[in-house]
């Protein structure tokens, strides 16, 4: 027999199935009472009367399906009341008048269909309400104001308006997990500001970029849990993800190292143009594996590169001396810009071409030729046969005399001149025979020795020392 004095009872797990009218009343002074996990079915009233100081009560994991308008009469020092884990459908006999101290109700794990003050009345007290896992379609709790924390997960045909909490303005905490995200979407502004903590779900099909949506305008938010549908478990989100100052931080960071990379680039390609276009071309050449064939016929005996501003000099003396000559002197074909490109291919392609079918290349070197890009793109193609065939391919000619620090910037071209023999046009008249002979030499004799099958053999005397 237990004293009437008792403040806290444990009938849990004990199969009891009913609850007479005022079994509990000779216990004045109870305050914690729990009758989990038994058979409870109805609750029919007057159960608990005259527990005036009772403060806990625990009737969750019964069967209980209803409860009587006045079962909880009389409870009006009680805090916490958990219902959770029975067979309700409605919250009629939960009058929450009744409980004028009440803090905590947990109803999670039943059948309701609905919560609203019309069915069961408000609390000026109620800060905690679990209403998760029911078959919850509409939810008002505009008669709870001091109500910091709402449970609603797993209610999956809940919809939610968007004034459904503009009455709590203590709503700090907002559970919404396997409910629809557009319910939380569309909630006034005014709830979204007071909000600090929230959970929701967030399917597969769903964009990332929703959950920033979710968030926008939730200023004070500290806690973001989100339940990727693809998991039970939940897993933290930065919110900080969302902030447009990240965005901006890593945009601004991006094109940055892509504006510098670009002036790296530049000013590579200012100060080192000539270099970098001879290794591209280097690695074309060597990609495309192009490589004259022993015995292949050229199609001319040489490519004339030369600068527009020098052409009365090529086409007054250098072409009639080379393809008219007198009487008895050898014919020569040579390769010409204007008269001999391909009509509608690239002008690079037209060059290459030029250059490979062509037994010499004959560069006419003024200051002109140094400034003009289209003959250092010349002249480097020829460079890179030399270097990949082997072949001594590159005549200079000079039409007037350069001094030494003019050469200075094209380093390749210097090395040549240095390591080969260049013709200088002579401008005394009497001196200009002796010049077309020795051009015309250099053409025979080379041409010569690559009948013979010995052409390569001069080639590669210098083509050591021009790479080393």
């Amino acid at each position: 027999m237990l004293p009437e004095n008792t403040t806290a009872i444990n009938l849990s797990k004990n199969m009891i199935r009913a609850i007479p009218p005022g079994a509990f009343a000779r216990f004045a002074g109870l305050k914690h009472l729990d009758l989990s996990q038994n058979k409870l079915f109805n609750m029919k009233g007057e159960e608990f009367k005259s527990l005036h100081l009772m403060v806990f009560l625990n009737l969750s994991c019964n069967n209980i399906s209803n409860i009587h308008s006045n079962t909880f009469e009389g409870l009006t020092s009680l805090k916490v009341l958990l219902l959770s884990q029975n067979y309700l459908s409605g919250v009629f006999g939960l009058l929450f008048y009744l409980l004028p101290a009440i803090e905590v109700v947990d109803l999670s794990l039943n059948r309701l269909r609905s919560f609203s003050c019309e069915e069961c009345g408000g609390s000026l007290t109620l800060k905690y309400l679990n209403l998760s896992v029911n078959n919850m379609q509409k939810v008002n709790v505009s008669c709870f104001p001091a109500l910091t924390y709402i449970q609603l997960s797993n209610n999956t045909e809940l919809e939610l308006r968007p004034d459904t909490f503009d009455s709590n303005q203590q709503l700090s905490t907002l559970l919404l997990q396997s409910v629809k995200v557009e319910g939380l979407m569309g909630l006034s502004g005014q709830t979204k500001r007071d909000l600090i903590h929230v959970s929701f779900s967030m399917f597969a099909e769903k964009s990332p970029w929703m959950i920033c949506d979710v968030l926008r305008e939730m200023d004070n938010v500290s806690k973001v849990e989100c339940d990727n549908g693809r998991s039970r478990y939940l897993w933290q989100f930065d919110d900080k993800a969302c902030s447009y100052d990240q965005i901006s931080l890593t945009l601004f960071i991006s094109c940055t190292v892509m504006d510098v990379l670009f002036v790296f680039v530049c000013l590579a390609w200012h100060i080192q143009g000539p270099t970098l276009r001879f290794l591209l071309l280097m690695v074309k050449v060597r990609l495309r594996g192009r490589k004259r064939c022993a015995g292949a016929k050229f199609q001319y005996d040489a490519f004339i590169s030369y600068s527009s501003k020098d052409e009365d000099w090529v086409m007054g003396q250098l072409v009639p001396n080379l393809e008219r000559p007198d009487v008895g002197a050898p014919r020569l074909r040579l390769c010409l810009h204007h008269r001999d490109f391909r009509p509608g291919a690239a002008v690079l392609e037209n060059i290459e071409a030029a250059i490979y079918s062509s037994r010499h290349t004959i560069c006419v070197v003024t200051r002109s030729y140094l400034q003009s890009e289209w003959c250092s793109v010349e002249f480097q193609l020829a460079s890179v046969r030399l270097l990949c065939d082997g072949s001594d391919v590159l005549l200079m000619v000079f039409l007037e005399e350069i001094p030494e620090h003019c050469l200075s910037p094209y380093a390749r071209l210097r090395r040549i001149v240095h390591r080969k023999t260049y013709l200088l046009w002579p401008e005394n008249p009497v001196e200009q025979d002796a010049f077309w002979v020795r051009l015309k030499d250099a053409l025979k004799d080379s041409k010569d020795l690559e009948e013979e099958g010995e052409g390569d053999v001069g080639g590669e005397q210098w083509l050591a020392p021009l790479i080393g």
